[in-house]
């Protein structure tokens, strides 16, 4: 009887039955994971099954790490019964089509699971480094990178730095402690899954002592005190944290014992750190997590909640970086008098760079303003706050940057320098951007990996091909081939496109993007005009509109690569495609009713109001109030959020009557943009052919 490899549909409850069940039979070796995780999972399309007459043979569980630009197995099980019938090679070979176009897929497995070992050899995993698992025994696990490519960086550089930190309270630490001797599951155990270890940080705050000090028994003290060490203790201001304490009385109603004491004040500790998540399973404040998340944008969630959203949280911490030190930042070259304080604040210690290496390197860049153009994002009024650093000149095909440095967590100036770079690069007809600076720092390698730069090993410097205009891929070929064919560690959609010869549509797109800003004329995905006021189009990606007024808004918010956008829930947009925006007229200014840029849907979702203000709340320039108002009123009513990425603003923006000519031309109405349209592929190039 033939095997059948597919995705599991949330739709079909008995085979995700016998996905459970199988999952539950090998808890042992695969960890805990709860019942209810499994359907998001599914829903995500994240469960591939193999199945043979209607019976499970076997599962294997993985997630998209955006991050990274990765896929991770989270669990592969199979069968008893069916082990021997290369079921887990059907499984892997089927993840490994459906994610191409990802760097790696990795996994963690302990190292005495030596039957598993085996097999992730036997499918071309490598085994790069070794890691503590998080179970209480500290079992070593090894980490296994399936590689696409070389782009081995992206995910062995300081991961720990990514985790996302979550604050335990005392009642789940107390679940932990009693992990490794437990009979019957618990909820907290699935936070224990080795799979989470690179994701999440579990802390605590110093509350949880004066919690082991109540206890009468002293060894059940002396073992809590030594468990205590496994977990990250977060810091706080004292004086804040009594205003928050005081507050959140009047938020959550209890009696005054010293139990519910310390539960409050633990929950007003985390907060004063500044922590985004706290997971607990107290039902009175998880009620109130709604008031909690208004007040203070802390992120209540049980245990299992995490496990089934961590994804999404991660993806969405991405961008809730830390704010300049000062809004107001201005981009300046560098002079000679900055040489010195550049050099300390950008001097790459981890790299063992030397001061003086770096000090005559900037002195010989500045020395030669006719070759290199040599630039520092600093707070306007201060000397003192420098952001960022670069030096760039034009290389024969391309532009190399020679310097690309930052403060911790400001990739978003790199990926504003970045864009500004690429485009630069299309403007005077270059086929690369080159980063040939020998010292990359983490929050600098995130940037490179969001513009999906990668890395020659040849060389050791990243790279990213472009081109503008339209073009065919005849086209495209002729402009780049050569450098394509000699290319090391080139990404995937590159190499299907150019190389291998796919040219289906979604690999004609996904190879678009990693040229961009071309457009590839084969590519024939979904169009849409959309239209956006022009508050929001001059907060989210239309700096001509905010030169007058640069600073009268969160001016980072230009800088990122992605946004976000809300509107109504109809009609729908694509998952994937091709936008042009229409900034509708203001009232009483400026008067903007024109298409003005372009951009790529990377996401829709469309769920209530409050879901979605939640989960994208690190991303955008909307409030509450924003979003409700949309809803009108009603939080649970479904909107529409899609995100969005590479933005281009058209050189030549299109008047809403000449927008009208074009529509009664290909065939339309007339339309007053009132909501989203879609138009054709060919009506697209066109409007942005004229834009151009």
């Amino acid at each position: 009887m033939q095997t059948e490899v597919r995705l599991l549909h949330a739709s079909d409850t008995t085979l995700l039955d016998q996905v459970i069940d199988l999952a539950d039979d090998n808890r042992g070796s695969l960890g805990f994971m709860p019942a209810q995780a499994f359907g998001p999972f599914a829903r995500s399309g994240n469960i591939i099954v193999a199945v043979q007459g209607g019976k499970l043979l076997g599962y294997l569980l993985f997630r998209r790490v955006k991050t990274k630009y990765s896929a991770a197995i989270t669990h592969l099980c199979v069968q008893e019964a069916a082990r021997g019938q290369q079921v887990p090679r059907q499984l892997f070979d089927f993840l490994r089509e459906l994610v191409k176009g990802v760097s790696a897929i990795t996994l963690k497995c302990r190292r005495d699971y030596t039957f598993a070992n085996k097999l992730w050899h036997r499918l071309g995993f490598i085994p790069r480094d070794e890691v503590t698992g998080r179970s209480l025994d500290g079992k070593p696990l090894t980490r296994w990178y399936y590689l696409f490519n070389t782009q081995l960086e992206l995910f062995t550089a300081r991961e720990e730095d990514e985790r996302l930190r979550v604050v335990i309270d005392a009642n789940v630490f107390y679940d932990l402690c009693g992990a490794q001797d437990a009979t019957e599951s618990k909820e907290a155990y699935s936070l224990l899954a080795d799979w989470l270890q690179d994701d999440i940080s579990l802390c605590v705050t110093d509350e949880i002592y004066h919690e082991i000090h109540r206890n009468q028994n002293r060894a059940v003290r002396e073992a809590n005190r030594k468990a205590l060490r496994k977990f990250e203790e977060l810091r706080y201001d004292k004086p804040r944290r009594d205003g928050i304490l005081a507050d959140i009385k009047t938020i959550i109603q209890r009696s005054d014992s010293e139990r519910n004491k310390s539960d409050l004040t633990h929950l007003a500790n985390a907060i004063a750190a500044k922590a985004r998540y706290f997971i607990t399973q107290d039902v009175a404040v998880i009620e109130q997590g709604e008031s909690l998340f208004d007040r203070y944008g802390l992120l209540v969630r049980r245990p299992v909640d995490l496990v089934v959203d961590i994804d999404e949280l991660k993806n969405n911490n991405k961008y809730v970086e830390s704010r300049f030190v000062e809004h107001k930042t201005s981009f300046a070259p560098i002079k000679s008098r900055d040489i010195t304080a550049l050099t300390q604040n950008f001097i790459y210690h981890e790299g063992r760079e030397k001061l003086n290496e770096l000090r005559t390197k900037l002195r010989t860049f500045v020395a030669s303003p006719e070759l290199y153009q040599a630039e520092v994002w600093k707070a306007n009024k201060s000397e003192m706050v420098q952001h960022a650093m670069t030096v760039w000149g034009v290389e024969g095909g391309g532009l190399d940057v020679a310097l690309l440095r930052c403060k911790p967590n400001h990739s978003r100036l790199v990926e504003r320098k970045l864009k500004e770079l690429i485009l630069n690069a299309a403007g005077r007809g270059l086929t690369y951007v080159k980063v040939s600076d020998p010292y990359i720092s983490d929050t600098v390698r995130k940037a490179l990996a969001e513009y999906r730069f990668f890395r020659d090993p040849s060389d050791d410097c990243w790279y990213r091909f472009l081109a503008s205009g339209i073009r065919s891929l005849d086209e495209l070929t002729a402009h780049l081939g050569d450098q394509l064919q000699q290319a090391g560690g080139l990404p995937e959609p590159l190499r299907q496109a150019f190389l291998a010869g796919e040219t289906d549509t979604q690999s004609l797109f996904q190879a678009e993007k990693c040229l961009w800003p071309v457009k590839l004329a084969g590519a024939k995905v979904p169009c849409y005009i959309v239209p956006i006021q022009h508050r929001w189009a001059r907060n989210l990606f239309d700096e001509r509109m905010s030169e007058a007024d640069i600073f009268g808004f969160d001016a980072t918010l230009l800088f990122s690569r992605r946004n976000v956008y809300y509107r109504g829930a109809t009609p729908r947009l694509p998952q994937a495609g091709r936008i042009l925006w229409y900034v509708s007229k203001s009232k009483g200014g400026q008067q903007y009713g024109e298409l003005r840029a372009a951009s790529y849907v990377e996401t829709v979702t469309i769920a209530s109001a409050k879901s979605l203000f939640r989960k994208y709340e690190g991303l955008g320039v909307y409030k509450w109030s924003d979003i409700i108002a949309l809803a009108k009123g009603n939080a649970h009513a479904p909107i529409l959020c899609f995100e969005f990425a590479d933005t281009e603003l058209l050189p030549t923006p299109m008047s809403f009557g000449d927008l009208q000519k074009n529509l009664v031309t290909a065939g339309r109405k007339p339309n007053q943009l009132v909501g989203p349209i879609e138009i054709s592929h060919e009506l697209y190039l066109k409007l942005y052919a004229q834009t151009g």
